[in-house]
């Protein structure tokens, strides 16, 4: 959380978080959809109660269909952080389908950022080159998918099969680096474009021979895998240090409104 952050834009957070919570608690059984979004839940229902109406699959929301392999959870973090958001998508495969969620959407009263839709053609799975060494993974492999669509959705706009996923900065170095005597730098295993490393999510590539090193801004979390209790806390615990950001904050206007 930052410092100073209006008042306004706390509360606004404060509200979103504390509807999360809610929506998280009220819901029953398996993961909530809420986890991956506010709206989720609301869409989805209104999909399913406009089934009928659709002329092929709506698949969504996209994390919905995604499941940490077991074995693999110590990457979980990094690999959400990887697939780089959009976890609340939705999928169709045609452009009556894409109109009539476009309505719904805007009935569920969906902002620009929330529920977003890719339209993609329907066909088999993308057939994927497993990780390039012992010990590395991908995003792919760390990821159980049930859906084709969704599998393929993530591949083609989250480019799950080129993210490496290392447990270290040294460990991705030493086994997937390469460094020529004349100073360039290469990617070793060929298909990898992206190399991510715990703890924070960081990831180096490689540009015309020269490494370059990205940091990670976002806080990591998981919301894949994920049973309803630990959601529940971890966004409770936001929900609480929001509502101590508000009263510092308010706290600090009293202040200057009396030195005025």
């Amino acid at each position: 959380l930052h410092d100073a952050l209006p008042i306004s834009q706390v509360q606004s957070q404060l509200y979103a978080v504390s509807k999360k919570v809610k929506d998280l608690k009220s819901s029953s059984g398996g993961n909530s959809l809420a986890v991956f979004g506010q709206k989720c839940a609301a869409m989805r229902a209104k999909v399913d109660s406009m089934r009928r109406k659709f002329r092929g699959p709506v698949v969504g929301p996209l994390g919905a269909y995604l499941k940490i392999v077991e074995g693999k959870e110590h990457l979980a973090k990094i690999a959400e952080s990887a697939i780089g958001g959009g976890l609340d998508r939705f999928i169709v495969t045609n452009d009556e389908d894409r109109a009539l969620f476009m309505k719904l959407r805007r009935d569920v009263n969906c902002s620009s950022r929330e529920c977003g839709l890719s339209q993609m053609h329907q066909g088999p799975r993308h057939k994927i080159p497993p990780p390039p060494l012992e010990g590395i993974e991908t995003v792919a492999s760390v990821l159980s998918i049930s859906d084709d669509l969704a599998f393929n959705c993530l591949v083609d706009w989250h480019r799950i099969d080129v993210k490496a996923l290392a447990t270290s900065k040294e460990e991705s170095e030493e086994k997937l680096l390469i460094q020529e005597s004349s100073g360039r730098e290469f990617i070793r295993g060929g298909k990898v474009k992206e190399v991510f490393f715990l703890p924070n999510g960081d990831y180096w590539q490689v540009k015309n021979g020269n490494r370059i090193m990205i940091s990670s801004e976002k806080k990591l979390r998981q919301s894949i895998g994920v049973d309803r209790t630990a959601a529940i806390e971890a966004a409770a615990e936001e929900e609480y240090a929001l509502n101590e950001e508000l009263t510092i904050n308010k706290k600090k206007e009293a202040e200057r409104s009396e030195e005025r």
